[in-house]
């Protein structure tokens, strides 16, 4: 019978990372607004509560009463590109105030702290104030910058977007999953069900480096801080946060986009389905600092958890906002267009596209251009953004809240969720698992753990690592049974204001592959070519037979549309290289393949990498345990027309992203099939045996199957245990 803990103990911090309240306080620091600074702010730790005490604005000096809050998750994956490949990314300095100018309940105050800017608003009385130290500069004195001014001074009417939407209704190939009903009139509720979606952030390296220098950081900062600013819209509109589970920058120009050429939601799309499907997430949203693409935004309508084209993109991106988001302001294209493709994302087309139009200015009616929402293009017609009121019109409020409710999309209600978790971890391997992470992003009230089971289905065990998560959450660690490899389970509670939840941990325990003996090893992989017939994927090669052979010492060819390597084609080609790859230490190794057309990579008779089929350069990876040593390895391969490339890479413990190639490859010398085939001829038989048994009697070195330096029984033994298994 499994064992439960029942825990007492005070309330884990988790989702308080993302509450809005403005009226809970857990501890009060006063500050003075005269001298605030990322410093003084940086003490009030995220739940806790700050007074900013005669802050100056226009209308005078206010009084702040405001809660530390976060956009990120409590256990947010953040990854920083290098041309070492991937490490992880420090968590962005970004302080995040959110709560109301004291005495007056119905206003709203809101400033986000960084290094590198910070940015805000106050709206009171139908009055809105900007609170900004300007757009990213290196080495600005932030606190002199700091400035307060009435939004309605900084509007710039000819600030507007370059370019449209790169959605249009009735588009099928950004409607996978068919158009949502659009809401023919607003349907009178209630308040709209508290729902958060997990956002995941993508961004490449033009957009760090033409925004803000090659600062990572700041760009980081900044993703956050207009994260922070959409989800305002969202809950503001339809109650549905915006929480960010996975963030990535790149400092070095290897990201995976073509920034020159190509359609970046295509681009990360692919990349994402053949790479990324570990990151839990609603939507991936992709910031580019591409100013080339023929729209300023594009996104997949009607996807909210759909894996396979739950995606959108934002360009032509000018790396700050005139904070907050106020209406009819020229400058806030950053806002809109994320805001405007993550709307496509949760269910609503454009307005002028609904039935009756809600506005005419994307059919060409510009006689009423002001006051067009986030969905509008109204931003098209003279005064270009300070045109658009930032909120979502009531029918697509009705619009997206109808298809939240139907998507079938777990966005979560009122109260708390725990949602599952996957993990893995090797054989005899103890695992720390931040299992509570993920509920802090998904439940819209405030919980703790209550209890758990400390034996799991399998027999590991669990024990409790009290206030040891990032945001000081609880965390689990996981033991798991000796010897034991294969799945494992557990289950935990939280329990909060309006109920509890139960959640279950799923652990794939795995085994580490052997190594594998070599015969008679030399560097390289042997590589055989085959003449195909307009394949559309990978055949069986083994049932063919290749015109031609050779050695390569890497897997490192790129897209060509002339000869493919040596092999005297350029289309309708397939190949398979052989050979085997080495694991310095025990662990868990991630290959790839990258090719054009289709490929795979297999270790021993495992397909580890699976990039088959008709399509560009497209890479794709897969993970294996491995004990140190040699390991079996086949890659193949096939083009059908037009360019032909493929290249493989190997990463692991200790060992960045590398291409396959010199000492980490071999592959036998000899057509031997096995220690018993002593005449090399790829088959066992009568002469197999005669030539063994001359070289025991001559006493020769070869008839030393075991290698232990005498020729006896066991030598004799491991032949006749070779010749029966056969070759393979």
């Amino acid at each position: 019978m499994l064992r439960t803990h029942t825990l007492k103990a005070g309330l884990a911090l988790c989702i308080a990372a993302l509450s809005t309240s403005a009226i809970a306080q857990v501890d009060t620091h006063r500050l003075n607004g005269n001298r605030i600074d990322i410093e003084s702010v940086d003490r009030v730790l995220v739940g806790e509560h700050v007074r900013i005490e005669r802050f100056d604005t226009p209308n005078g000096q206010f009084d702040l009463e405001l809660d530390r809050v976060e956009v990120l998750t409590p256990g947010a994956r953040l990854e920083l590109g290098t041309a070492d490949g991937i490490v992880d990314l420090p968590r962005p300095e970004v302080v995040v105030l959110r709560g109301i100018v004291a005495g007056d309940a119905d206003s709203i105050a809101y400033i986000a702290f960084s290094p590198y800017g910070t940015n805000g608003f106050i709206r009171q009385n139908d009055e809105l104030i900007s609170i900004s130290t300007g757009p990213y500069a290196q080495g600005i004195e932030l606190d002199a910058a700091l400035k307060t001014a009435y939004m309605a001074d900084l509007v710039d009417p000819d600030n507007g977007p370059v370019s449209a939407c790169g959605y249009t209704n009735g588009d099928v190939q950004l409607e996978p999953m068919g158009l949502p009903e659009q809401a023919v009139q607003t349907t009178p509720r209630g308040g709209a069900t508290c729902r958060i979606a997990g956002i995941a952030i993508e961004t490449d390296y033009e957009y760090t480096e033409r925004l803000f220098n090659g600062n990572t950081n700041a760009s980081a900062a900044y993703v956050i801080s207009l994260m922070g600013a959409i989800s305002e819209i969202y809950e503001r509109d339809v109650n549905n946060r915006l929480a960010v589970p996975y963030l990535r920058v790149w400092e070095s120009d290897t990201d995976p986009y073509d920034a020159n050429t190509g359609d970046p939601l295509d681009q990360v799309l692919n990349h994402w389905n053949g790479n990324m499907t570990d990151v839990d997430r609603t939507v991936t949203h992709f910031f580019t600092g591409r100013q080339n693409t023929s729209y300023g935004g594009v996104a997949y309508v009607g996807v909210l958890c759909n894996m396979e084209y739950g995606y959108g993109v934002s360009a032509h991106l000018s790396g700050s906002f005139p904070y907050p988001l106020v209406d009819h302001n020229g400058g806030n294209w950053d806002v809109v267009v994320a805001a405007h493709e993550l709307g496509h994302n949760f269910g609503t087309g454009h307005t002028h596209s609904y039935t009756p139009p809600i506005d005419g200015c994307g059919n060409g009616d510009c006689s009423d251009p002001y006051g067009g929402t986030i969905m509008s293009y109204c931003h098209s017609c003279s005064g270009g953004l300070t045109n658009t009121v930032l909120s979502f019109h009531d029918r697509v409020k009705t619009t997206i809240v109808n298809f939240m409710d139907s998507s079938g999309c777990n966005l979560i209600g009122e109260g708390v969720s725990a949602a599952d978790d996957i993990v893995e971890t090797l054989q005899d391997n103890a695992l720390d698992i931040d299992a509570l992470g993920n509920d802090a992003s998904q439940s819209c009230d405030p919980f703790m753990l209550d209890s758990f089971e400390s034996t799991t289905l399998a027999g590991g065990s669990v024990e409790l690592l009290a206030g040891q998560g990032t945001s000081g959450q609880d965390m689990f660690r996981y033991t798991p049974p000796a010897g034991y490899s294969g799945n494992d389970a557990f289950s935990y509670t939280i329990i909060g204001d309006s109920g509890s939840s139960t959640a279950n941990v799923n652990i794939d325990v795995r085994q580490l592959r052997a190594a594998d003996d070599r015969l008679n090893p030399i560097d390289g992989l042997s590589v055989d070519f085959y003449e195909l017939s307009n394949p559309s994927a990978l055949p069986d090669f083994d049932a063919m037979t290749p015109y031609m052979s050779d050695v390569v010492t890497s897997v490192d060819f790129g897209s060509t549309g002339g000869e493919f390597m040596n092999s005297g084609r350029s289309d309708e080609i397939g190949a398979v290289f052989k050979g085997y790859v080495w694991a310095l230490i025990d662990g868990v190794y991630t290959f790839t393949t990258e090719s054009d057309d289709g490929s795979a990579l297999y270790i021993g008779d495992e397909r580890v990498v699976d990039n088959d089929g008709l399509h560009g350069m497209v890479k794709r990876s897969g993970s294996i345990p491995l004990s140190a040593g040699w390991h079996a390895l086949r890659i193949e391969f096939f083009e059908n027309g037009g360019g032909a490339g493929v290249i493989s890479t190997i990463a692991g413990p200790g060992m960045p992203e590398q291409n396959l190639t010199g000492l980490l490859l071999s592959h036998e010398s000899s057509a031997q099939c096995s220690v018993a085939d002593f005449d090399l001829d790829g088959d066992l038989d009568f002469f197999d045996v005669a030539a063994f048994i001359e070289a025991y009697n001559t006493q020769s070195d070869d008839a030393d199957l075991n290698g232990d330096g005498e020729l006896n029984f066991f030598d004799i033994s491991d032949f006749v245990v070779a010749y029966e298994t056969g070759c393979p």
